[in-house]
């Protein structure tokens, strides 16, 4: 996966997982929704389901989650 559909894909999932927070996702499904929403965009940009990109996705979707949690504690909120 190219550096730059990376980050795209991590912004993206961190923004639409935001998204269904405020729309009533509760937190606790937050991982969850990364995890599946990694896999599904990187299927869908990437034109390909073979396990590699489907390891993409899932690295894409724990990697957003994380950095989430992490920015968040560094934040102080």
């Amino acid at each position: 996966m190219e550096i730059v559909s990376s980050v795209s894909i991590l912004a993206a999932i961190i923004g639409v997982v935001q998204v269904l927070k405020m729309s009533g996702l509760p937190s606790r499904f937050a991982p969850l929704a990364s995890l599946l929403l990694g896999v599904s965009f990187s299927i869908y940009f990437l034109h390909d389901s073979s396990y590699i990109t489907v390891f993409a996705g899932v690295v894409a979707g724990l990697t957003s989650s994380g950095l989430w949690s992490s920015s968040k504690s560094l934040i102080g909120n």
